[in-house]
């Protein structure tokens, strides 16, 4: 090869990984230059390699990326609880960290505490989310009281505190909603089967030939209206069970 096969310019190509590597590919050869590799990587590589299907079968099949870490299935994706003033948020594992927003309301004479958590939940994960929530409305009210003056009104006020008292309610699943973009698939596919033609055909087929031409503008221009008609199933709700 001598011309990069997407900008058709002659220029030192480097290794593109035809299946990524991030999803266990060990296929490459040098097809692409630096800027089109990059481009792609950044771009239509990362789309495709993130989509929850994606990220579900790499943590499945223990596949490291580029950073040395399994990542999570669900890691940075939200979640709800239904019939609960909380929400979850996915680790680096099938783990979830319940965040829950307590309702505090202060007046001269007392402060209430309003929040509900699956039934499962610590004490400690309690106390320690209804104290930081209890800050942030210190703060929020008494922009001018004094960072010790406010540790001694927390520190009161948790002393005669009760965790027990807070409302625990039984809770069977979470409901998380993500998007599979059947654009991005479709492209990506379609990049799969061009790399792989260019590499078993040569320069004769990405230079002069009508299909590879078609293939070529279609990956670059982002195939928008496979992009803007691919909608049969714009959004999946995963219900997952705690």
């Amino acid at each position: 090869m001598s011309h990069c096969i997407f900008c058709l310019e002659n220029k030192e190509l480097t290794d593109e990984h035809i299946i990524l590597k991030a999803l266990g590919g060990g296929l490459s050869a040098k097809l692409l230059c630096k800027e089109c590799n990059s481009k792609f990587g950044e771009g239509l590589d990362a789309e495709f390699r993130n989509q929850i299907q994606n990220r579900i079968a790499r943590f499945t099949e223990g596949i490291f990326g580029r950073g040395k870490r399994l990542q999570g299935p669900f890691e940075g994706v939200e979640g709800e609880i239904p019939n609960l003033n909380a929400r979850i948020v996915g680790g680096k594992d099938f783990d979830f960290k319940i965040v829950s927003e307590p309702e505090i309301k202060i007046s001269s004479d007392k402060i209430e505490v309003k929040c509900a958590f699956p039934e499962n939940v610590s004490v400690d994960y309690v106390r320690k989310t209804v104290e930081y929530a209890l800050r942030r409305e210190l703060r929020e009210k008494f922009p001018k009281l004094t960072e010790e003056r406010m540790n001694r009104q927390v520190e009161s006020w948790m002393r005669s505190f009760s965790a027990n008292e807070i409302s625990k309610q039984s809770c069977d699943y979470v409901v998380f909603h993500d998007t599979i973009s059947l654009g991005a698939l479709e492209l990506s596919y379609e990049k799969i089967a061009y790399e792989l033609a260019c590499m078993c055909f040569g320069e004769e087929y990405y230079l002069k030939s009508a299909t590879a031409e078609i293939l070529r503008k279609e990956i670059i221009e982002g195939n928008r209206g496979a992009k803007h008609h691919c909608c049969i199933c714009p959004e999946i709700g995963l219900v997952s069970e705690l």
